[in-house]
């Protein structure tokens, strides 16, 4: 009776062992989209129509979504993703017209594993002559840590391309100016923790702070790369930093963020025309 009784233990703890082994063997499973955002919007979509994806599914429930307008072509390929166009919601603009829209979501866990998938496309976007083009603002990737508060960064749209747009013998900063802006924020305060500023030589770089905590009104840079860590501290809501990056007789950059309460702060990217210190749409190139 005791040897039947030790030979079932021993048969227990081999087993026990042998599935701890195989479950340590197991490689872990990294970021996946389990189900595609949809596109909701007319049929077919119209020039300034606003178009809203869905959110989509994705594990683990922890990883953190972004969002991508994609504009394709009529058959949904080849996509160019399109410059300040991120979140869920998107208007379609006159140079969308006789082209297909796709959103594209991307999922990142706690190991930096990314997985991506795209909508189905659009029907073709009609023509509308009495809509107003909205261009998109800049994308501001935000990851929330609780209620009122995350993390934020944004610099991967430039705002315009780097070719002469067709309207104009004007050419674009080349290769165009990057704004990258990054930090954290709650429902008090905003802290920049990264402002990087990236243009071609013979660029040049102008900055202004308006509001409390500023740590000067305006400030010239001529340099290619420049990391303004003056600017990097916290700020808040309603502090404004305007980067303006121009270069003679070229269609040059202008980025306006503003801090806000509880919220990441508000991008807006736009283009200067030579001679003009008014920041503009960006022409179509």
């Amino acid at each position: 009776m005791v040897l039947k009784d030790v030979r079932r233990w021993r048969d227990v703890v081999i087993i026990s062992l042998i599935a701890l082994f195989a479950f340590a063997a197991a490689p872990a499973l990294g970021a996946t989209v389990t189900e595609a955002p949809n596109v909701s919007t007319a049929d077919p979509p119209r020039q300034g129509d606003q178009l809203t994806a869905s959110s989509g599914s994705w594990t683990p429930s922890s990883a953190s979504p972004t969002y991508v307008w994609l504009r394709c072509g009529q058959s949904g390929d080849p996509c160019a993703p399109i410059d300040g166009a991120c979140g869920r919601r998107y208007r379609a603009r006159s140079v969308d017209v006789g082209r297909t829209l796709r959103v594209q979501l991307s999922v990142t866990d706690s190991a930096g594993d990314t997985a991506s998938v795209r909508s189905a496309p659009t029907r073709v976007v009609a023509a509308d002559e009495y809509a107003q083009d909205e261009p998109p603002g800049g994308c501001v990737q935000v990851t929330p840590t609780g209620p009122g508060q995350g993390t934020f960064t944004s610099g991967a749209q430039t705002g315009a391309g780097t070719t002469p747009p067709a309207d104009t013998t004007l050419a674009f900063i080349d290769p165009f100016p990057v704004v990258r802006i990054s930090g954290r924020f709650t429902r008090k305060r905003t802290k920049f923790t990264r402002v990087t500023v990236n243009a071609p030589r013979g660029a040049r770089i102008r900055v202004s702070c308006k509001g409390r905590g500023c740590p000067y009104r305006r400030k010239a840079i001529a340099v290619k790369l420049v990391r303004i860590r003056k600017l990097q501290r916290s700020y808040r809501p309603n502090v404004t930093i305007e980067v303006r990056v121009t270069q003679p007789k070229k269609i040059g950059k202008y980025t306006r963020v503003k801090t806000r309460k509880g919220k990441a702060p508000l991008r807006i990217d736009r283009c200067l025309m030579p001679g003009n210190t008014r920041p503009v749409r960006c022409p179509t190139a």
